[in-house]
């Protein structure tokens, strides 16, 4: 049966597609929605409930990946709860699922990367140093950031990707969405209009809503409206962009006072292109807000971003940091500052680099010489394959009963990122892979 409406109505106290998860949780639950019933569809709901469909989407994914809901290609999403379950019994269920996360065989999701050569034993001893400064690490840290680490950086950033900026521009956060949420509240009193690619990048969209601004999608970047923007937000795959076109994008952006925030994630890792230095260093350094996050070139578990203001903003937030407080370890960043000092992370990067070049060759080959697609998107810095493929409508369930994990689940096409997969078992994989796809196991 297909559910036409739902009677939900929003709170401020959670972000909104967590209400509305856990909203529609509930209604299973308690049997008003019942297995095999159809969801209400993304764009009728966005508009019954005068949500994005961002929100929406992020909603129903959360619920697919939580095993309350399937995705029918062409169709829709379905209650998929098994008979007689209750709510008991699907949180020991969801728990079993998260303590078998470390046993994935073969491990293409974007959450994970291979930390078999991370030199653990150097960050061990950076640690010990830092452990022994008794006097540091029994106060609090700098709200912007450890000094000597946004020192480190500003120079660091300068010769990796040509980023023009002092130390008192640079924000230490613990990930990209904290230092969004700062930049939110440098205009708390105003309604922003946010520009993205679709489908954009989906936990920047989601501090923006949560800070009560308009998100504008649009389908390319030649199709972007600078005069409807006040802000641009662009990720790594958007800003692989030559030199013309960059300073294209800058004379946009000055000529409509637009912001443009450069989202550079593994910026450093190009390894089969030609790298190109980052917009914030061209473009003068009025209007662009410069991210970048070391998590995957160290470990996800280490969680150090920074942000660039330009010097107006800069001085801005200075005027109110007292309102903030850091979200990142002090005792992580000086381990950091002494290894990115001592030139570490550069020779981490010149391996990853390698090894990027090698896996991704290897991806390639089990693509095209084992799946027979000849057909395939390749995103350098991320790391990632898209491989268009129709696949059985179980094939994720299997694939994890057989100890796999993608990207994404996407019923038409695998989503591969392969930062986090052994190489020698690229090929192995794949050959799993295709007996899945073909029902043979």
């Amino acid at each position: 049966m297909k559910i036409e409406h739902l009677s939900f109505q929003l709170h401020t106290s959670k972000p909104f597609y967590q209400e509305l998860h856990d909203y529609l949780v509930n209604q299973m639950l308690s049997g008003y929605i019942q297995n095999g019933d159809r969801l209400p569809s993304i764009r009728q709901l966005a508009k019954d409930l005068h949500l994005s469909r961002t929100t929406i989407e992020n909603a129903y994914e959360l619920l697919v990946s939580e095993g309350y809901v399937i995705s029918r290609s062409r169709s829709g999403y379905y209650c998929d709860l098994p008979y007689g379950l209750n709510k008991e019994q699907l949180i020991v269920q969801k728990t079993s699922k998260s303590a078998s996360e470390d046993q994935i065989l073969y491990n293409f999701s974007s959450r994970y990367v291979d930390a078999s050569d991370f030199d653990t034993k150097l960050w061990r001893r950076y640690m010990r140093i830092v452990m022994d400064r008794d006097q540091d690490i029994a106060s609090y840290g700098e709200r912007l950031g450890e000094w000597e680490l946004r020192e480190a950086l500003s120079d660091y950033l300068y010769r990796g990707r040509g980023v023009k900026c002092t130390a008192d521009q640079l924000v230490i956060g613990a990930g990209i969405q904290p230092l969004l949420y700062m930049f939110c509240g440098r205009f708390a009193s105003q309604v922003l209009k946010v520009g993205f690619i679709h489908p954009g990048f989906r936990q920047a969209i989601q501090v923006f809503q949560d800070c009560h601004h308009e998100i504008r999608l649009f389908h390319s970047l030649d199709e972007v409206d600078f005069t409807q923007i006040d802000v641009l937000y662009l990720t790594p795959t958007e800003l692989n962009l030559k030199m013309k076109r960059r300073l294209w994008l800058i004379e946009k952006l000055q000529r409509h006072h637009v912001f443009l925030i450069e989202d550079d994630l593994n910026g450093e890792m190009h390894y089969v292109t030609p790298s190109f230095p980052a917009i914030q260093g061209l473009s003068g350094e009025e209007n662009v807000i410069y991210l970048n996050s070391f998590s995957r070139l160290l470990l996800p578990s280490l969680r150090i971003a920074c942000m660039v203001l330009p010097v107006a903003l800069a001085q801005q937030l200075q005027m109110q940091i007292k309102c903030y407080n850091q979200t990142a370890s002090k005792i992580e960043q000086n381990v950091f500052n002494y290894y990115l000092r001592e030139g570490h992370l550069e020779r981490r990067i010149r391996k990853l680099r390698r090894q990027s070049l090698k896996k991704s060759q290897l991806m390639k080959e089990g693509i095209q010489n084992i799946l027979n697609v000849d057909q395939f998107h390749f995103f350098e810095t991320s790391q990632l394959f898209i491989c268009p493929l129709d696949l059985p409508d179980d094939f994720y369930i299997r694939a994890s009963q057989h100890q796999i994990a993608f990207a994404s689940q996407d019923p038409k096409a695998l989503h591969m990122a392969f930062g986090g997969v052994d190489a020698t078992k690229i090929a192995e994989a794949f050959q799993l892979i295709k007996k899945l796809a073909l029902r043979q196991v």
